[in-house]
This record gives C-alpha cells, sequence and structure tokens, in this order.
C-alpha cells in the first residue's frame, strides 16, 4: 500500500520562494503529525542553516560523475541541464533534526528531511540523504526510548505497583511515539516537480534504492488540530550519588518509574471520562477548543498514588541494586513538583491515541529537565577535578576542599554538612505563528526570555518574535535559602519537606546534611511548574 502524505499548501508556496529567488540548492526538516489515520501531516519545513561557518551542503557544477551516477539511478536527467553533484554534511543535518525534536510539544515529530535541487544533485546525494535519516530515526528512538529501557522499566513497574494494595502491574506501553516511517522529499529547483518517498525508520541506513514512492497531496490540515493540555504532579525520592554513572541511571529510573504512573493513568477530559480509548475525540472536545493555548482542552490524569520506596541506585556492569553503604551513598533526596503539559491532536484521531500524545508530553518534559540536571552535574564534577588537580600545596586537602566547592550538590561528597538550593529548567512556549502552534524550550533559573528567543530563531527559523511573546506557564526557581550546617541542618529540611508541595514558588533542590565521620545527606527538590 502506497503511503499517503498530506502536505500544508505553505510548503508550496516556501519552494516557489526559493525558485523565485534562484536558489540552487537547499536542505531541511519536515516537521508535522504521524500517522494521522493512514496518513502523515506535513506542516512545515525548516531549513538547515550553517553553524559556525561550517556549510550545510556543498554544490559543485559541471560533474561527469555526477551525471553518470544519476543514469545508473534510473533518473532522468535533460542533456541541455548541467550535471551538478552535492557533498552533504550529514552530522549538522541529523543534530539539527534532534534539537528540533526536543522544542517540538507532544503529537508533533520530525517526519524526515527535503532536498531542493536539480534531479542530478539529488541522484548524487542520495546516499548521504539516506544515512542522515539513519541518523534520524537512530536518535528519535534512542530519545524516546532512553527512560524505558526494558531493565528499567521493569524495575520501575515493581516500585509503583508493590506499595498498593489490590493494584496489579500494569500491561507494558509503549514508548514514546516516532515516526515508522521516514520521509524524503525531493524538490526539483529545474522542474520544480515535487516528488515524496519514504523508507522504514529502521532500514534507512541500506541503499537509496529502498525508499519507496508516496502519495502526495496538498490540503489544509492545520485547523483540524486542537491543543491538549494537563497538569501533573511527581514525588519520587532517590539516594545520593557517589558518582556520575550512578546518578544517571537514578535519573532514568526515576522517569521509567513517572513514566509507568503516567502511561497507566486514567484521564478525564473536560471532566468526563472518556467511555472507550477507541471513541473519537470530537465527540469529547467542548466547544471553542482549539489549537492555540487560549483554546486548550483541559486533561486531568488518574495516576496511581505516590509510592513512599525509594529508588536506588544500580551497580555498574553487575545490573543489581547496589546497597545504601556509605562507600556509595551517604544520603537522598527528593524530587517532586507539577509539570505542565501540552499535545497538539486530530479531532479524528481516538481519544486513546490523543491522550497518548499527551501523557508522552508529560515523561518527555520530565526527562529533559532531568537531563539538563545530569549535565549541569557532570559539568560541575568536571570543574570540581581541574579544581582538585591544579590546587597548590604538597597536599591533597587543599585540592579536595577545591574539589568540594565544585562539585555539584546531587553528588553526595557535595551534599555533607550544607544545605543548597539548585534550579530545575522551566518550560516556555513560543508562537509558530505560521501555523497556530506551539514550540517549547527549556530556560535555566538566571536565564530570560531572549534565549529561548535566540534558540527558535537558530532552530526553526522562527523570526520577529518578540520577549513578550514567550509564554512562561512555570515559575522561576525561588531566592537562595541561607546555607545550614550542623545539626540544625537535618530540621531545617525536614521543615522544608514538610511546607513544598504543588502552591511553593521556584524551582528549588535542597539538601542538608548532619553528622561528623558519616554525614547524612538529606536534599529536598521540587519545582513549580503551574500558573
Amino acid at each position: 500500500m502506497v503511503k499517503a502524505v498530506q502536505a500544508e499548501e505553505s510548503i508550496s508556496e516556501y519552494f516557489d520562494g526559493l525558485l523565485k529567488n534562484r536558489v540552487q540548492a537547499e536542505v531541511g526538516l519536515i516537521v508535522g503529525k504521524p500517522s494521522v489515520g493512514s496518513r502523515d501531516l506535513a506542516l512545515a519545513v525548516v531549513p538547515t542553516t550553517s553553524q559556525d561557518g561550517e556549510q550545510v551542503l556543498a554544490l559543485r557544477q559541471g560533474s561527469a560523475a555526477s551525471a553518470s551516477k544519476a543514469k545508473k539511478a534510473g533518473s532522468k536527467v535533460k542533456s541541455n541541464e548541467p550535471a551538478v553533484s552535492i557533498d552533504l554534511e550529514s552530522e549538522l543535518v541529523a543534530e539539527h533534526a534532534l534539537q528540533t525534536f526536543r522544542m517540538l510539544p507532544g503529537g508533533l515529530a520530525v517526519l524526515g528531511l527535503y532536498l531542493f535541487a536539480p534531479e542530478s544533485g539529488y541522484s548524487s546525494a542520495s546516499s548521504e540523504l539516506c544515512s542522515t535519516l539513519a541518523a534520524i530515526a537512530a536518535d528519535s528512538s534512542s530519545s524516546a526510548a532512553s527512560a524505558s529501557d526494558e531493565a528499567i522499566a521493569a524495575a520501575a513497574t515493581a516500585t509503583v505497583t508493590a506499595g498498593v494494595s489490590g493494584i496489579s502491574a500494569p500491561a507494558a506501553v509503549a514508548a514514546a511515539a516516532v515516526p515508522q516511517e521516514l520521509l524524503l522529499l525531493h524538490v526539483d529547483s529545474s522542474t520544480r516537480k515535487f516528488t515524496m518517498r519514504s523508507c522504514q525508520a529502521g532500514s534507512a541506513a541500506t541503499a537509496a534504492s529502498t525508499l519507496k514512492p508516496c502519495e502526495l497531496k496538498f490540503g489544509p490540515s492545520l485547523p483540524s488540530l486542537v491543543c491538549l493540555r494537563c497538569s501533573h504532579l511527581f514525588d519520587f525520592n532517590l539516594p545520593a550519588s557517589s558518582s556520575q554513572e550512578q546518578l544517571q541511571q537514578l535519573l532514568q529510573e526515576a522517569v521509567a518509574v513517572e513514566s509507568t504512573r503516567v502511561r497507566t493513568a486514567a484521564a478525564a477530559l473536560n471532566g468526563s471520562v472518556p467511555a472507550s480509548s477507541s471513541q473519537p475525540l470530537s465527540e469529547l472536545l467542548p466547544p471553542g477548543a482549539g489549537a492555540s493555548i487560549a483554546e486548550a482542552t483541559a486533561v486531568q490524569l488518574l495516576c496511581l498514588p505516590h509510592v513512599s520506596t525509594a529508588l536506588r541506585a544500580r551497580s555498574a556492569g553487575a545490573g543489581k541494586v547496589s546497597s545504601n553503604s556509605s562507600s556509595n551513598c551517604s544520603g537522598n533526596f527528593r524530587l517532586r513538583g507539577t509539570v505542565e503539559a501540552v499535545a497538539f491532536v486530530h479531532k479524528r484521531d481516538p481519544v486513546g491515541k490523543a491522550l497518548q500524545d499527551l501523557k508522552h508530553d508529560v515523561t518527555d518534559s520530565l526527562a529533559a529537565r532531568l537531563q539538563l540536571l545530569e549535565d549541569d552535574a557532570a559539568a560541575a564534577a568536571d570543574e570540581a577535578k581541574q579544581a582538585a588537580a591544579g590546587a597548590p600545596g604538597n597536599g591533597g586537602i587543599r585540592g579536595a576542599a577545591a574539589a568540594g566547592e565544585a562539585a555539584h550538590p546531587l553528588l553526595s561528597a557535595a551534599g555533607a554538612g550544607q544545605r543548597c538550593r539548585v534550579g530545575l529548567a522551566r518550560r516556555v512556549l513560543l508562537p509558530w505563528s505560521s501555523l497556530g502552534l506551539q514550540v517549547c524550550d527549556y530556560l535555566a533559573e538566571a536565564d530570560g526570555p531572549e534565549i529561548a528567543l535566540e534558540q527558535a530563531q537558530q532552530q526553526l527559523q522562527l523570526q520577529g518574535l518578540q520577549a513578550s511573546q514567550v509564554l512562561e506557564l512555570e515559575a522561576p526557581a525561588a531566592k537562595k535559602q541561607k546555607v545550614v550546617a550542623g545539626a540544625a541542618a537535618g530540621k531545617a529540611a525536614a521543615g522544608a519537606a514538610g511546607r513544598s508541595g504543588a502552591s511553593c514558588s521556584g524551582a528549588v533542590l535542597g539538601a542538608a546534611a548532619a553528622g561528623a565521620a558519616a554525614a547524612l545527606a538529606m536534599a529536598v527538590a521540587y519545582i513549580n511548574l503551574g500558573q
């Protein structure tokens, strides 16, 4: 069966502009919504631009090899058309796709690539295009499955259900939705001919001969999209870590636990629980539902209760849960807060599929923040090593002190004897005006909206946005609390834990420790993402 793709008229108009401006060649991404019924919806194209002076593609005129390759591939090259060849920087295009994927909310995805070039140029670049599609497929799959490794997911399911009386382990749930087939659009810059092809995401690394033709039609689909929105509370405990590897394992397991809770949750749309997952979404939408945030349909996720059992770090290599000995862990920290999630879904979608898109956005958003937290800890650990190596003196005391000052609070060596706060990234939304949709970005505690504007301009080519158009659904972290040391630290941390909740103002990570020989560190992390 031939795959069908419905593209917005604005895509055709974009390529008309390239022809009018006599652009010779351009490569970029196709962004849209996969698997709406039997079709993919191509909503926009985003050009991949040069980064740091490095060209994405190079066009060479008069290449006999290119013409010969085109003939072998069965392409028709006009005799009066000069043969050209294209060299493509696949890594730059794949990295652009990954960054764009992270900025897309639930329901949207990078569907594939486009190349605007003469037929001979497309033929010369076909192998590189296929390898780029393979890299995009691998990156998308790894991003979607990073929190759903089979072993971690199994442990997470057991953790969620172990302490809940009468609740059995839920059935396995699918990883985040990614396109099963990737698209490759060639627009001939000489004839304006559109040719859409597709390949299975897992076989994109094979020869260009595996590409299959698609049926491409232009027509409006944006009016059929609606926005779903929900707030989700998370709360779990993790032991403090003595290494970056343990911290990475813990954060992955934390996301897996929360992913299990979210994906097995029942849901109420606008106060109504669907009769079945196959019920059409259109039957449950309130009057005035649309694709803007102001017209979003409210969804309430009804999850299993939080389990007090703390996650434990797994030892590297053996895959077993490590003991809470002082050599591996000197305490624990707590993460809790509320995630604001959005997803753009089709009115004709079954309600189960629409809710799955929203649930994926919840877990993807949480995973993105914890990944940034892990990156910060890794950077701090590297700074600590450099500080220790470069500290003066013939002993290791001053070097160890310098390392302790630079290390991250989530690593137990830095958590002993102090109370500290670390802001978690907050999510902001930016308008994709031409589509009437929203894209997202994550800002550090000290970042302003101009950082998100710069990222949107660089990755998605969104021009003319103002800081006032950046929608901040989540409050920045509160001011830093005083450092509390000694025996009073434990009481201060316990008080903060008791007071924190969804109504707290800011995203903070607190840690307290008490003791002399073996300091016991307890961290309280909470993030307020409400309005």
